[in-house]
């Protein structure tokens, strides 16, 4: 199990995060997924 505790800790799963848009809690963001996050 792996545990997430920054948006950067996804990018080993092919998500970038592009753009942070806060709602209440910050968990609002605009992601660019990668061929490699597709196949996944």
């Amino acid at each position: 199990m792996k545990t997430i505790r920054k948006w950067k800790d996804l990018e080993p799963f092919g998500i970038h995060a592009l753009t942070m848009e806060a709602c209440s809690l910050t968990y609002r963001l605009l992601c660019d997924i990668t061929a490699q996050g597709r196949q996944s």
